[in-house]
Parts: C-alpha cells; sequence; structure tokens
C-alpha cells in the first residue's frame, strides 16, 4: 500500500504536489486520507499530510521510502484538504508550501502516539449560510459571535473565529469559555508554544465539537464537522497575508471552507467592504444593521480658516478647539485622531527645497525626534547636518506627526493630560487621559474599548489627508474611518467634528453617507472601473539589485503579457512599488 504525502516544507510551485511514500504494515490500520505522519525528505524526518492511499506507486517502488510514524490519530478533514489544494492553485504556490503554513510545528516526543482516534458521530448534511453584520458597539460583536458558536456546537458542530488582531484573540476566548466552557475553546495563532498550538491542533481536529478563535491562521486549523465560522472585523487589511507565501486572504478561504464544509459564514465589521456589500446584494447573504444606533449629538463638517499658515493654526480649526475646551470643561475625554506618526513628514532643504529620502526605496522620510524613519521599508538615519544635494545647513519640516501634536495640545490646553498611542507608544495608558491623540491604533483601542462612552468630543483632524492616500479603496477606507469614529462618537453621545479645508467637497460630503448608500455608489464606482469585487487583482513583482534592472525585468513581462492578454484581461504598469523589498 502506498500514500501520497505533501510534505510541510517551503518548495518551489514547479515541484509536484504530493509524494509517494510506502505504509507500513504496522501502520496500515491506522493511516488515511488526512493522516498526519513523519516521513524522510532528504536525510531528515519532516512531517507531512496524506492526501490519498493506493494500490500502486507513480515511481519505481524501489526508489519509494517508507513512512516513519504517525504524529496523531486525528485526521486532517477532507474539506480542508481540498481547500488546501484551492489555495495552492489560487496563490500561485506549491501545495506544500500551502501545509507548512497551517501545519504547526510538530514536538519530537509525539512520534510515537499513535493510538487510534474516537469514531465521530454522523451528522445531518447542511446548507451552507452566509451573512454579513455591521455593528456599532464590541460588546454586540462578542453577544453576536457567543449566539452563532453556540447554535454550532448545540449542533453537534465545532465554530472557528478569526479576528485580526493578537490583541483581540483573549476578549474573544474569554466571552466564549464563560458561555461554552473551559474545555471547548482553544487558542490557535503563530504566537503560541509549539506544544501548546499543537495540543490545539489536535483539540480541534477530535471527535468532540471544539470551538478554535486565532487569527487569520485560524481559518486552516482542522476543526472537524466545521458548523460555523464567524470572522471579526472583516474590513482589516490584516486578515491577509502579505509578507510570506502563500499571500492568502483568510476571508476567501474562510468562504471556500464554509461552503465545503456546509457551514455557517458571518462577516462582522463596524464599516464592512463593498467586497462583503456584494455578498449581500449578488451573493445571497443576508444584511444586518445594528437594531438600534443612537446618533451622535452633533455631526459638524469644520472649515480651516482661509488665513490659516503654520501647521499649528492648520491643526485645529476654532470649531474644534470649541469642542475639545467643552468636554474637558464637563470631565470628559477628547479624542483627536492624526494618521500621521512621528514628529514631522518630512525634512526639506530651505534652499534647494529637496526633501530628504530614503536611500533603499526613495521614499520622503519621516521625522522622529532627532532621527529620520521611513515608514515604508523601516530604514533608520540621523538627521543630516548639511543638505545632501547643496550642502545647505538650513531645513525645515512639514506637516505634523502624533509625536508634535501631542506637545502643542498640552501647550493648548495646559490642565489637560495629553497621552499618544500609535507604533511609537502602543503600550500607552489611556485611562487617565484628558485628550487621546493617536493613529489607527487609537481609533482601534477606542472603538474595542470600554473607553468609548467617556468621550465628549471626537475630532478628526483631516478629511483631505484620509481622501489623498494612492488606491482604489483610498475613498471607501476613508468613510470606514469616519465610519468608526462616528460610532464612538455615539457610544458617548457626543459631537463628531470632521475638519476639511473645503466643507463642500462631494467627497468629503460622502464620508458621512449611512453603509448601505455609500457601499451602493462605491460598488458602481468599482464596477465601472473594473475594481474588486467586479475582477481579480493580481501584482507582479520584479526583484534585481538594482532599480534600473527590476524595471528592465517587469517591463519585458508587461509587453509579454499584454500580447497575450484577451479582452477580460488588463495589463497596467508598471508602477513603482508602494513597498519595495529591503536590500
Amino acid at each position: 500500500m502506498y500514500a501520497l504525502v505533501i510534505p510541510a516544507l517551503k518548495l518551489p510551485r514547479q515541484m509536484a504536489g504530493a509524494f509517494d511514500y510506502a505504509v507500513p504494515d504496522a501502520l496500515a490500520a491506522e493511516i488515511g486520507p488526512g493522516s498526519v505522519v513523519m516521513v524522510p525528505w532528504r536525510g531528515r524526518a519532516v512531517p507531512g499530510v496524506v492526501t490519498a492511499l493506493r494500490k500502486t506507486a507513480d515511481v519505481d517502488a524501489k526508489r519509494v521510502k517508507t513512512i516513519t510514524g504517525i504524529c496523531a490519530p486525528e485526521r486532517v478533514p477532507e474539506e480542508l484538504l481540498n481547500v488546501f489544494a484551492w489555495m495552492a492553485e489560487k496563490y500561485a504556490a506549491s501545495p506544500a508550501t500551502v501545509v507548512q503554513c497551517f501545519l504547526p510545528t510538530i514536538p519530537k516526543r509525539v512520534n510515537a502516539d499513535a493510538s487510534p482516534a474516537p469514531e465521530k458521530k454522523p451528522l445531518k448534511s447542511r446548507e451552507f449560510k452566509g451573512r454579513v453584520v455591521r455593528y456599532s458597539a464590541p460588546a454586540a460583536k462578542l453577544v453576536e459571535t457567543v449566539a452563532v458558536v453556540r447554535a454550532s456546537l448545540a449542533a453537534g458542530r465545532g465554530a472557528i473565529v478569526v479576528v485580526p488582531h493578537l490583541d483581540d484573540v483573549r476578549d474573544a476566548v474569554v466571552a466564549l469559555r464563560e458561555s461554552c466552557g473551559d474545555d471547548v475553546v482553544a487558542e490557535f495563532h503563530g504566537n503560541m508554544r509549539m506544544t501548546a498550538l499543537w495540543k490545539a491542533w489536535r483539540k480541534a481536529a477530535s471527535a468532540a465539537p471544539a470551538v478554535i478563535v486565532g487569527t487569520r491562521m485560524a481559518v486552516g486549523a482542522p476543526v472537524a464537522s466545521l458548523g460555523a465560522i464567524v470572522v471579526h472585523e472583516c474590513d482589516s487589511q490584516d486578515l491577509k497575508q502579505y509578507d510570506q507565501n502563500p499571500r492568502y486572504d483568510s476571508r476567501l478561504v474562510a468562504r471556500r471552507r464554509a461552503e465545503a464544509a456546509g457551514a455557517e459564514l458571518v462577516f462582522m465589521a463596524h464599516a464592512p467592504r463593498a467586497e462583503e456589500y456584494a455578498l449581500a446584494t449578488r451573493g445571497g447573504y443576508a444584511w444586518e444593521e445594528p437594531p438600534v444606533r443612537t446618533e451622535p449629538s452633533d455631526i459638524v463638517i469644520a472649515e480651516f480658516p482661509r488665513g490659516a499658515r503654520s501647521a499649528e493654526e492648520r491643526l485645529l480649526t476654532p470649531t474644534a478647539e470649541e469642542a475639545a475646551t467643552e468636554a474637558l470643561r464637563s470631565g470628559k475625554k477628547v479624542l483627536l485622531f492624526h494618521n500621521r506618526r512621528g514628529t514631522a513628514t518630512a525634512l526639506i532643504c530651505k534652499d534647494c527645497g529637496r526633501a530628504e529620502r530614503c536611500e533603499t526605496c526613495a521614499a520622503p522620510l519621516r521625522v522622529h525626534g532627532d532621527g529620520l524613519h521611513c515608514h515604508r521599508c523601516g530604514r533608520t538615519s540621523q538627521s543630516p547636518l548639511v543638505c545632501s544635494a547643496c550642502a545647505s545647513p538650513s531645513f525645515r519640516t512639514i506637516g505634523l506627526g502624533t509625536g508634535a501634536v501631542a506637545p502643542f495640545l498640552s501647550k493648548a490646553f495646559p490642565e489637560a493630560k495629553v497621552v499618544q498611542i500609535d507604533a511609537d507608544s502602543r503600550t500607552a495608558d489611556l485611562s487617565e487621559a484628558d485628550i487621546v491623540v493617536g493613529t489607527q491604533l487609537l481609533l482601534h483601542a477606542a472603538s474595542e474599548s470600554l473607553l468609548a462612552p467617556s468621550f465628549g468630543a471626537v475630532i478628526a483632524t483631516s478629511a483631505d489627508d484620509l481622501l489623498g492616500h494612492p488606491g482604489f479603496r483610498a475613498t471607501e477606507n476613508a468613510w470606514r474611518t469616519m465610519q468608526t469614529l462616528a460610532d464612538v462618537a455615539a457610544a458617548s453621545g457626543c459631537r463628531l467634528v470632521l475638519q476639511t479645508l473645503d466643507g463642500e467637497n462631494p467627497g468629503v460630503r460622502r464620508l458621512m453617507a449611512d453603509p448601505e448608500a455609500f457601499l451602493k455608489d462605491e460598488l458602481a464606482a468599482r464596477d465601472a472601473a473594473g475594481f474588486p469585487p467586479k475582477a481579480d487583482l493580481v501584482a507582479v513583482t520584479a526583484v534585481a539589485p538594482t532599480e534600473a534592472e527590476a524595471r528592465g525585468k517587469i517591463e519585458r513581462l508587461a509587453a509579454s503579457l499584454r500580447s497575450v492578454a484577451g479582452t477580460t484581461i488588463s495589463v497596467s504598469g508598471p508602477l513603482r512599488p508602494s513597498n519595495p523589498f529591503r536590500h
């Protein structure tokens, strides 16, 4: 007897998906599709997943090596094996690389563990059901999650809860354990110790229904008899793996898996993306709004004075300053959303006007105290004494980051305690702050915590900056930020102030549209332009020792693609990369 085994290794795309291994007679009764086994690979033992058994091998039997052991009696569910195969095709990765992404490192001492797995009770087949749930308060998100999971467990099935950030795992685990029991719920993420992660994997694959809570890799947990998948904050970009292969989107994997397993799929967010809205309007998913939303007492679009020149004058409009003063006077907190970290956005030579740029990727360097940081590739350096172009010692900065905004606010409101939260100060204590200033990290903390009811004013420093980002998602991302700020303000019943250079700008006005109105228009615009979800985008990156060589490679590839592209394929570029590789 032979087994087709996918080794858990990072292998090139062109290598075979599965390899033939002989099944020893002593293990023949215990090995089947989905079994996790140890196999020899180039002089060492590696784990792998059996995809099929057969009587003959594709290669000479003398060359076939033998499986050396079983890692666990539990098996990978059949529908998950099919999802792995789909992912390999979808994301142009080898099946081995996909398996390696989701199979934990296996402690050596478990190799001899081959006790027979308990039999699973047959369950009635179910039809897939999808929902998109928009919530305004974190408590509602957890209440809905608990209800979905409890229903799945009551039907004798397991569940998966996917969250975008490690910080959110604990909240979901606590809520589910209080409702479902400690022995049913397990964490599953890459920050766990090897032994703990392997135990969680086995718990998921066991016959007893289990609830797995984790980051994006949890979507590949081998939950047997899967009944539900819940995806929190389905608008978060952190649900997509972007730093290593396979560069998968856990939302797409969740859809594929839920459909294959006949499970319920629930996408949840403050402000879902156009992709999720398309599922509700075109894909048969249900769309659910909060039952009741308490609107902020006042939503104000405030224009900056025409005569404002300095960066400080363009930080707070008179309307925003009045709202902050009133909130502090009443003993409430002020939230100031300013999506630029650092001290300043650029360092400019006063004489020649040259901006200091990153030597690695040519992006303008951000000022952080007395140093310069590249927010694109991470390179850091000391501030120069003279301009590298004209040797002038005179510099000026443009734009304010959170590092400069916080001192300004302390000066403007001397009796208030100002705290900033961003990637440079993510551990700040917000509980005793009077004014909280920060980037998206602050927005997440405020919307997902108990701080929201304590705000007396919520201020977005610049709608124009939010709309000025590149990419087809810029308007949607800006609208999503405004929706989250509106939810935070609604929880406190306070004023939401949106600052802008032009209050009559239709783009700015559009940011305050209700979800269905905005997403309907956004979806129509995407359809007209051929952007997702109307079509898929594939980014191809060329890597070379120099930018000129990389550009030459990508230009030749673009020309080749255009020569074979049909009417359903459009080729754009080459474009300058937004996130270049580091040297």
